[in-house]
């Protein structure tokens, strides 16, 4: 049988998500990597704050599949080229270096061989820095018309369109500014109009059912456009037929094709759908793309996709206060998580590929990470003098340090968010290492006065883009507490412990963590702290329940490390607890250790 040739681009996209399932997914891996290395000319598009590369043999066909394309015996990549020039207004780029690096970062994580001779098609009449701008996600409701959503829904996916309605003009050459002095103050229309001409090519698009789920995920594929009454919105109260003319291009990627039902909000693995999207809302803007959203879409493994909502309200809380603490035992990923922020907040996404992330996050200039510890001084941090040697004599330099610095770039670069992570910050001596910052903290963009001048000029500014998150290790009874001035700054954020899907000895975790709360099982169901029978009245069980990342049970090379974590990380953090007091009946307690000793030493 002869196979049918793509006619658009959202079919060549949904067939980069076909390859992209199959490598995550280990299904006809093999197969899919022998696609890619033996490629020459490869399409791009962009899905959310991604890049994804195909092979033009394989994505030029239509609805392909790895078992359709391996019996196809007729497929040619020097047909699929001439279709993807001519039919899909698709451009020929050949040795462009941030292609070839991007495509590189795209495969690696499946393949190290390096590929040569890679060729580009990239969509036409889109410029190369609009395939690296960060992107956002928006939610949509197909109509206003009551028990139409469906029909609405099925408008939206049949003429692949995102529409909204109002007045019937063409507001292509208008700004929102304009489009705005059209309706009355404060109608529901300035917003939507200033959204929808926010949107570009690769932000994510949702259309929803109310709280209830979404009818569908896709991406947009232009900017604002206008074609009357291109949308058929239903009936309204009166029975008036409604339609919209206000639209984008959307290629929809995600939806139920079978039964012709929305995505519910269990299947998106979240419980309050109103906290990543208004119910109502006609046309909602995300400046970040909601990680459920992400993990459904792509299909990749989801750990705990409550985390990316607790994440979400990490970053509206940071972006509020503009510094906070993360605190917890130890374990618990607080500094993992501080990072997931400034992904989030730099790139607009949290990345699979942890080893990505790191790799971003340390090259990239909105971002540093450092650690306090007790010699840690305000002339590390903030400024100095330093001692320089010419001609055999001593000059004294002040310069500015870290913070400063990092201070200085988010002055000069307002539009964007710079990151500042310091780990085990209440390890210094905070009121000493901060100065005058700590009045500098709460009042950003007022000037204070250093003790030391560069360029006889001693103010600083902490400027309102300069976002601070610390991490504090709550266990630890050593280091020194944050005082009240200082507190007062700071937003705090209890870390717990969570249970992780893969390589995680849950079992093992349980056991361990009734030492610290009643019932594990009572916790998963109902998230309330009840403190164990062992736990001294001293202690918060946040302070000190051990996390997770004591039962990741995989090492480097695959093999199982659980005995290992058991008798060299967790039974002697167990036994320094003890000795600390956080443990109130320690005969229990040793018995107890004893016992886990004893039935994980028995298991092969």
């Amino acid at each position: 049988m002869q196979e049918e040739f793509v006619e658009k681009r959202s079919d060549v996209i949904k067939n980069f998500l076909t390859l992209y399932h199959s490598l995550i997914s280990g299904n006809n891996k093999t197969d899919v990597l022998k696609l890619y290395s033996r490629g020459e000319w490869f399409a791009v598009e962009k899905i959310g704050n991604r890049l994804f590369f195909g092979p033009s043999r394989f994505v030029g066909y239509k609805n392909n599949s790895i078992e359709i394309h391996k019996n196809n015996k007729n497929k040619d990549g020097r047909q699929t080229n001439k279709i993807l020039s001519k039919r899909l207004l698709y451009s020929k780029i050949e040795d462009n270096e941030f292609l070839i690096n991007q495509f590189q970062k795209f495969i690696s994580p499946f393949m190290q061989k390096e590929i040569e001779k890679t060729k580009f098609f990239v969509p036409n009449n889109i410029d190369l820095s609009d395939l690296n701008a960060n992107s956002a996600c928006y939610f949509i409701s197909p109509t206003h018309c009551p028990k139409f959503k469906k029909k609405a829904w099925n408008s939206f996916l049949n003429n692949e369109i995102m529409a909204i309605g109002w007045k019937d003009e063409d507001y292509s050459n208008s700004t929102a500014e304009e489009i705005k002095n059209s309706y009355p103050e404060k109608s529901p229309a300035i917003q939507a109009f200033k959204n929808i001409k926010d949107i570009k090519y690769g932000d994510i698009i949702c259309t929803t059912n109310n709280n209830h789920g979404l009818w569908g995920i896709g991406v947009a594929l232009s900017s604002y456009r206008y074609k009357k009454n291109i949308h058929f919105a239903g009936e309204d109260e009166q029975n008036n037929r409604c339609f919209y003319s206000h639209y984008v291009d959307v290629a929809w990627l995600s939806y139920d094709a079978t039964k012709n039902e929305y995505i519910k909000s269990s299947d998106l693995k979240i419980t309050e759908p109103e906290t990543i999207w208004p119910p109502l809302e006609t046309l909602f803007k995300s400046q970040t793309i909601p990680g459920c959203i992400l993990n459904y879409l792509f299909k990749e493994n989801i750990e705990n996709v409550n985390d990316m909502n607790d994440l979400k309200k990490y970053i509206e809380l940071l972006e509020n206060k503009q510094q906070i603490i993360l605190q917890g035992a130890p374990g618990t990923g607080k500094t993992y998580t501080a990072k997931n922020i400034a992904k989030q907040l730099i790139f607009g996404e949290v990345s699979s590929d942890k080893n990505e992330q790191a790799s971003n996050l340390q090259s990239h200039e909105q971002f540093k990470l450092i650690q306090f510890h007790s010699a840690y001084t305000y002339e590390d941090f903030v400024r100095g003098i330093e001692v320089k040697t010419e001609n055999g004599q001593p000059q004294y330099i002040t310069r500015d340090k870290l913070f400063i610095e990092m201070a200085k770039k988010a002055s000069a670069d307002p539009e964007k968010k710079y990151i500042l992570i310091i780990d085990e910050i209440n390890r210094a001596n905070l009121p000493a290492v901060l100065g005058e910052l700590i009045y500098a903290l709460e009042y950003r963009g007022e000037q204070v006065e250093s003790m030391y001048a560069v360029n006889d000029d001693n103010r600083l500014t902490i400027p309102p883009n300069l976002y601070i998150i610390g991490t504090m290790n709550t266990a630890d009874r050593s280091v020194g507490q944050i005082d009240y001035a200082i507190r007062r700054r700071f937003a705090f954020i209890d870390i717990l412990p969570t249970s992780l899907q893969a390589n995680f000895k849950k079992d093992l975790f349980i056991d361990i963590s009734e030492l610290f709360i009643k019932s594990y099982e009572e916790y998963e169901k109902n998230k309330i702290l009840n403190p164990s029978i062992y736990l001294s009245d001293e202690f918060r069980v946040e302070d000190v329940w051990l996390g997770q990342s004591y039962f990741i049970i995989n090492g480097k090379d695959e093999k199982d490390i659980t005995q290992t974590r058991l008798q060299y990380e967790i039974i002697p953090i167990l036994k320094e607890y003890i000795k600390d007091g956080i443990f109130k009946d320690v005969d229990g307690v040793k018995t107890k250790i004893k016992e886990i000793e004893t039935k994980y030493s028995n298991q092969p």
